[in-house]
């Protein structure tokens, strides 16, 4: 009788002499080993219950990513991920510098990403319209600078008061009620006054005669007075400051009188300040009568003429080269407005301009 063991070799012969010349790999004994290759390059396999293990062509070769040069291994027939990792040069969250160049620091790369934040600290130069200082980036954040601060703004301004019986002051209905664009030049003139460019057009002006008394003192004309105008950073709204006058009768009862009326209807404002232009800011006027509003001596906004409550905006980036701004320079601002008729008087501010020339 031929056992078990003799009916698998003979069954084994039988296969191998059917197949001719053809090779047969069995795997048949345990702890065999074999070369083979994979896309890990050279290696070998090991029988193992029957079956052949996976390729055991391990390798190592560098490699480069975004986090730098390292090595990665291959396995089981697979390149594992580049090992590349460690601090890598990083541009900060607070480039550029006061000078416009780049602030470098670091950042941890792993995995081929840069995980962030941007290390690193950095002291800049730094100014207010009231002096330097210094700031400090850290960890892609600027503190505060270390400059002085100007306090909140408080304009002061020059008040004249004119007589109701004044040709531009209490104007007839044809010149009122309607804004009159265009009296003004674009430019102040040499001491700093409007430049009256009346025309034709201009309805609400008897010429320039009368016009060039509104900013001026004039003896038997108008009287002159002196008044502050403060302006507060409006609550829940950091950085935006505001003066509002709803009933903006500054001289009721004083230089030349109320003339019978319940207030003091006819009279200009002049404001001269300075402020430092640091970018994105607004200078935002509501109000009646006339208003003009020049930035570095040129015209920024024109709500000229008798008329209701009218508001415009100056947007000091949009206009900044009709202006002939930059960012980082101090300018003069200069405001005139007139209240011209009855009965009503508004006067509102609202600016985002922190950087006024108020310095202790």
């Amino acid at each position: 009788m031929v056992g078990r063991g003799c009916v698998l070799q003979l069954l084994l012969a039988a296969a191998a002499a059917s197949c001719g010349r053809t090779e047969i790999a069995i795997c048949s004994t345990p702890g065999e080993v074999r070369g083979c290759a994979n896309d890990c390059g050279q290696g070998y396999e090991r029988c193992v219950n029957g079956e052949w293990t996976i390729c055991d062509a391990t390798a190592e070769r560098p490699c480069v990513n975004e986090c730098g040069s390292g090595s990665e291994q291959c396995r089981e027939g697979h390149w594992d991920a580049c090992d590349a990792a460690g601090y890598v040069v990083c541009v900060s969250d607070c480039s550029p510098n006061s000078r416009g160049e780049d602030i470098l620091g670091e950042m941890w790369c792993e995995d081929g990403a840069r995980q962030g934040p941007c290390f690193g600290d950095h002291v800049d130069t730094c100014r207010s319209i009231c002096g330097e200082g210094t700031r400090t980036c850290t960890d892609g954040v600027w503190d505060a600078c270390t400059a002085p601060q100007p306090r909140p703004p408080a304009l002061d301004a020059t008040v004249r008061d004119f007589w109701e019986s004044h040709p531009d002051f209490e104007v007839p209905d044809g010149m009122r009620d309607r804004l009159d664009p265009g009296m003004v030049e674009d430019d102040l003139g040499p001491d700093g006054k409007p430049v009256y460019a009346g025309t034709p057009t201009t309805y609400s002006t008897t010429g320039r005669q009368n016009f060039d008394q509104w900013y001026r003192d004039v003896p038997g004309v108008n009287a002159t007075s002196s008044l502050v105008i403060a302006l507060a950073e409006i609550p829940g709204r950091p950085g935006v400051y505001a003066y509002r006058d709803d009933n903006f009768f500054p001289i009721d009862g004083q230089l030349l009188g109320n003339e019978q009326s319940a207030h003091n209807y006819h009279f200009t404002v002049e404001v001269r300040t300075r402020f430092l232009y640091v970018g994105e800011e607004t200078f935002t006027f509501s109000g009646d009568d006339d208003l003009w509003v020049f930035v570095n001596r040129r015209l920024a906004l024109d709500l000229g003429g008798v008329h209701n409550t009218e508001t415009g905006t100056i947007y000091l980036d949009e206009q900044a080269a009709a202006l002939g701004i930059r960012v980082g320079e101090a300018y003069d601002l200069s405001l005139f407005f007139a209240e011209r008729h009855t009965t009503e008087s508004h006067f509102t501010i609202e600016t985002t301009i922190a950087e006024w020339d108020f310095c202790d």
